[in-house]
Formats: structure tokens, C-alpha cells, sequence
């Protein structure tokens, strides 16, 4: 069965991107690979504009990276059973969180798999929009 990469970024925000990925799946007879995408760019910048701010002194800038990074991937788990309890009238298979340096790095390497079809559920973009696929769905 033909699948279509449903790609998450963001835990508070993602409802839109999965409604529209049930609704290609079921239009299409698709299969639904779900994914949770953390990027370490994210965590970096947060860390990094606290530390500058003034909230942060140096010693506390990895352990709260690392507390943070615990806490999103917790988030990311609950965002996909939500996903997944959403999605019972199609077939959908939850490939789990994955950390990638970035979400153009994880594109290349999904395209490289073969996906076809992919909706992005983030509030990031891309510089590599114009050489994506055209199957291709950014969903804000």
C-alpha cells in the first residue's frame, strides 16, 4: 500500500496537518507514516535566547537542553497516540519520534526512502520549498 509521511514539529500544533493527511489518506487509499520531528536547531536557539536574556548562567545551559529534549520527546510520544486514536478509520502506522539536526535533512533523506506524498505539520519552513516534490503539503 502507497504511504503518505505525515511530519510533526510542533506539540501544540498539529491538529490541521492531521486532519488533512486522514483526509488524503482515505481519498487516496493511502497507508498514514506518522512522525514526530525534533530538531536540535529548536533546542539550541530556545537554550541559546534564554542564555542571552539573562535567565540562564552557563552551568545551567546543557542541563536545561537536556531537560528539555526529555520533555519534548514525552510531548512528541503523547502528540502521537493523539495522532493515532485520530486516525482509526485509516491505516496508519507510527514511526515515532525521530531527532534530526534539521527538518531540510530528515526532507533529503525521506525523498531518498521514496516518500511521495508528505504533509508537514510545522511552523518551520524550508529554503528547499522549490526543490521538494509537488506532492509536497506544508500545513501551518
Amino acid at each position: 500500500m502507497a504511504q503518505l509521511w505525515l511530519i510533526l514539529t510542533n506539540p501544540y500544533a498539529y491538529e490541521k496537518a492531521v486532519e488533512r493527511a486522514v483526509t488524503v489518506a482515505q481519498k487516496n487509499n493511502l497507508q498514514i507514516l506518522v512522525v514526530f520531528l525534533i530538531t536540535q536547531e529548536w533546542l539550541e536557539k530556545t537554550v541559546c535566547e534564554l542564555s542571552e536574556m539573562g535567565w540562564l548562567g552557563s552551568a545551567s545551559l546543557r542541563s536545561l537542553e537536556i531537560s528539555m529534549q526529555e520533555g519534548y520527546r514525552a510531548l512528541a510520544a503523547d502528540v502521537l497516540k493523539e495522532v493515532e486514536r485520530q486516525a482509526n478509520q485509516v491505516d496508519v502506522i507510527v514511526k515515532g519520534v525521530v531527532e534530526a539536526p534539521s527538518l531540510d535533512r530528515y526532507l533529503d533523506w525521506a525523498i531518498a526512502q521514496g516518500a511521495e506524498r508528505l504533509i508537514i505539520g510545522s511552523p518551520q519552513q524550508t529554503t528547499k520549498l522549490n526543490r521538494l516534490p509537488d506532492s509536497l503539503e506544508w500545513v501551518d
